[in-house]
């Protein structure tokens, strides 16, 4: 069937997210697709705050499910999935991301708008990648409807800029308090809804205290004559049918069962009078309902109905073996509100905790997956899974391949879905800054639960640690932290370890540990154990001259490869970008590999004991002093620094294995922030390590949102002593350099040459020479080169020449 223009603006987004994607390597190429004719077609369900016990399948005896019970026993249904998140934002920003939240942007429902606006949350950076992205790019045609909630239009979290072809619903999750609104977003602009008058406020919503709380007219000002979620439905619907010919991801995110309480009145007949009701009043933005329960149980099966309208469509059209059926919830039920009764029904079965927990009742969430003849009909998988393990799987599913490692925080469970083996999930990790501050860690049955992480020093309630054993003691009520003090201590690392610090959702009591105040270079020495090294050997300098600078600069790239391992008398530094510029910012980066840092009066450097990388800046200047809020690290063993031996500079260090083999260190531009009249970029420094795993160092901040990148290209090679040892004593390496891959690709190269320190003597030995080596340069580390003083420099071969199978 023809397909509907996306529209001019869509065109140029769908544009940009292509180059976004071949920019950051994340579509290498398409690999094998599933054994079928095409890729599958996805529909992704995603309810909104459902309980894990409230669907038939789950244990349900209330509230009827038909639909999804029978999806469930044609497919696969999994006892241990997990949100992203305990509340709505949060956890629809680990799917589509595959960020953890302890990695994530969003990490709570962060309002940064007025109220009465409707569309004021923080929404997603416009770097963010989604998996929406990688299947538009791959070739799919991709629409959501319902609630988006992670930026409203125009902003950096539009859904239009995150892959997604057509947008309906609500972008904001305060305007879905409603489900009678006064407008949905259709695509970029508003649609008016006649007949939809209310408008949920913070403290509107209660019934007048004249009116007669069992007499039906009192409520008729609280409904209207559009009804949200079936507009949606039916969106959903055409698109399907639109796009029948092609594989598609329909990402379904309803706001049914999430409060308030409205559902139309053909549903409502089905449970009115049969659920021993009493009314509810409403308040505090929450509406009234003269039969709450009836009204909760009529919105499920009123979904359940949807859905039923989604699946016979797929079949009428003869898509059944072609498409994947997905149901889940965004977090669990919620606790007893604005007339939900969670007690009643047994929302989360025999979990402990509510929405906004990271207790299981908060957190795990019923998962159906339905696909005729690839899913094993009937099966039931206690596979640990997460939100953040969706974009490796549906991309796999997919038939897309060559995701950089580490790049997600998500591991696929496509094996588990299509009934193969799979090894347990190593760890699971959970924050949510909500509710004073909370982390929760899984390993294997082993789930750690820290609370109150926010409270200040003087709070009542101070930080509690407690460990569970979930096979034994699923509702999570003996504590047995004291009994087992060394899996407390493993899973204690672990949380430590997957929290990168944020500025939007701040931890003190965990982060302060990431200040850049310490002591002197020789004090810290001395407590490490360590030896400080002299002045640097500085061996040997390699330029590479661009024909032009680099304009919308978004990423550089340079692999290194080290032919052996180096004595740890020695402190080998390689610095892949030596010397970089954008918009006149000088920056550089390098690996280490022992220890860096040596005696002065003034420096403020940290000993760094062991093996790692850097990422660092200047200010404009060199002088003016950059302070901590330019610097974002990877992670708790990380070291952070804002002063230097040239001038002032910011810098994030971190320790990995450094062995011989080939590392690829990349720079990306990964977010804009706009504050006011300022903007500024972060720029997210990781390496490849020669195992494949990708390391992240850490991020830096930038003025502006635009970068040029400077037309020349450095780097270079280091040796530190760590006591004295001749020139003769210099150990033999090989280090090779490819040539700089700048926004994706190797620019065009007006001129290569090698540079060596003009002066000999203790501090830059003639140890050192540069050569083409094909599509790189290499420089041969040794211990006396004989040299003419004359001739410190000398021009290398462009790539070309530089190629050995050149005639």
């Amino acid at each position: 069937m023809p397909q509907s223009d996306p529209g001019p603006r869509r065109r140029g987004v769908v544009r940009s997210l292509t180059v976004l994607l071949s920019l950051s390597g994340l579509l290498a190429g398409a690999a094998t697709p599933p054994p079928q004719s095409r890729p599958p077609n996805i529909i992704f369900i995603i309810a909104d705050d459902l309980g894990y016990g409230e669907l038939g399948s789950y244990g349900q005896k209330i509230i009827k499910t038909p639909v999804l019970d029978e999806l469930a026993a044609g497919g696969m249904r999994f006892t241990r999935h997990y949100s992203g998140s305990p509340v709505c934002a949060p956890a629809r920003g680990v799917l589509m991301t595959g960020r953890h939240p302890g990695n994530a942007f969003v990490r709570d429902n962060k309002e940064v708008g007025d109220w009465h606006s409707g569309e004021g949350q923080l929404p997603l950076p416009a770097t963010a990648t989604t998996v929406a992205t990688a299947l538009q790019a791959a070739g799919y045609a991709t629409g959501a409807f319902g609630k988006w909630g992670l930026g409203g239009v125009g902003s950096t979290g539009d859904p239009l800029r995150h892959g997604f072809d057509r947008f309906f619903g609500y972008n904001d999750q305060r305007q879905a308090h409603n489900f009678y609104p006064q407008y949905l977003v259709d695509d970029d602009r508003r649609l008016p809804l006649p007949g939809n008058r209310h408008v949920v406020t913070r403290t509107g919503g209660r019934l007048p205290a004249e009116a007669d709380p069992n007499d039906p007219a009192s409520y008729a000002a609280f409904r209207g004559e559009q009804y949200a979620p079936d507009l949606c439905r039916d969106r959903a619907l055409n698109f399907i049918r639109t796009h029948r010919d092609r594989p598609f991801f329909l990402y379904f995110p309803t706001t049914i069962p999430h409060l308030a309480l409205q559902v139309p009145e053909d549903s409502l007949a089905e449970y009115r009078g049969k659920l021993d009701d009493q009314p509810y009043v409403g308040g505090n933005g929450y509406l009234p309902h003269q039969f709450p329960r009836a009204a909760y149980a009529a919105m499920i099966t009123r979904l359940d109905r949807d859905i039923g309208q989604l699946v016979a469509l797929v079949r009428e059209l003869g898509l059944a073996e072609h498409t994947l059926f997905l149901f889940t919830s965004d977090n669990g039920a919620v606790f007893p509100l604005g007339g939900a009764d969670p007690a009643f029904f047994q929302s989360n079965g025999e979990l402990r905790g509510f929405k906004g927990d990271v207790y299981e009742g908060g957190l795990r969430v019923p998962l159906i997956a339905h696909w005729p003849g690839r899913i094993p009909a009937g099966t039931v998988s206690a596979h640990v899974t997460g939100f953040e393990d969706w974009f490796p799987t549906l991309l796999e599913l997919a038939g897309i391949t060559n995701l950089p490692p580490g790049w997600l925080d998500g591991i696929s469970f496509a094996p588990t879905l299509l009934g193969q083996p799979q090894p347990a999930r190593p760890f699971l990790y959970r924050e949510f800054p909500g509710y004073r501050g909370q982390q929760a860690v899984f390993v294997d049955d082993w789930k750690l639960v820290r609370r109150n992480l926010r409270a200040g020093p003087n709070a009542p309630t101070q930080p509690t640690l407690e460990l569970f054993n979930l096979a034994t003691d699923p509702r999570e009520q003996t504590n047995v932290a004291a009994a087992h003090p060394e899996i407390v201590a493993r899973l204690q690392a672990i949380a430590r370890r997957e929290r990168t610090p944020s500025r939007e959702f701040p931890f003190p009591a965990l982060d302060n540990d990431l200040s850049c105040e310490q002591p002197a270079p020789a004090e810290m020495a001395r407590a490490a154990g360590v030896t400080l090294p002299g002045l640097p050997w500085h061996l040997a300098n390699v330029w590479w001259d661009l024909a032009a600078p680099a304009s919308n600069f978004t990423s550089v790239e340079v692999d290194v490869t080290i032919d052996r391992d180096v004595p740890d008398t020695f402190n080998l530094y390689l610095a892949p970008v030596g010397v970089a510029q954008i918009n006149g910012l000088q920056f550089y980066g390098g690996l280490q590999s022992n220890i860096n840092g040596w005696e002065n009066a003034t420096n403020r450097t940290r000993v760094h004991p062991g093996k790692g990388a850097i990422f660092s800046r200047w200010s404009h200047d060199h002088q003016t002093p950059i302070g901590l809020e330019h610097v974002r690290v990877a992670g708790p063993d990380c070291l952070v620094e804002s002063a230097g031996y040239e001038g002032e500079f910011a810098s994030v260090r971190r320790p990995f294995a450094w062995t011989r083999g080939t590392y690829t260190y990349r720079i990306v531009k990964s977010a804009t922030e706009v504050a006011g009249d300022k903007t500024n970029t972060w720029f997210t420094c990781s390496i490849k390590q020669p195992d494949g795993a990708v390391r992240e160092i850490g991020s830096l901040r930038f003025e502006g949102a635009e970068f040029t990148y400077w037309a020349r290209h450095s780097a270079f090679v280091e040796i530190y002593r760590t006591s004295k040892i001749p020139r003769s004593g210099i150990p033999r390496v090989n280090v090779t350099f490819s040539h700089p891959r700048v926004n994706g690709g190797v620019p065009a190269l007006q001129r290569m040459h090698a540079y060596y320190p003009s002066r000999t003597g203790p501090a830059s030995p003639d140890c050192a020479w540069v050569v083409a080596d094909g599509d790189g340069v290499r420089v041969e580390v040794g211990p006396i080169f004989v040299r003419d003083e004359r001739h410190r420099r000398h021009d290398l071969p462009l790539v070309m020449d530089a190629r050995p199978d050149k005639p």
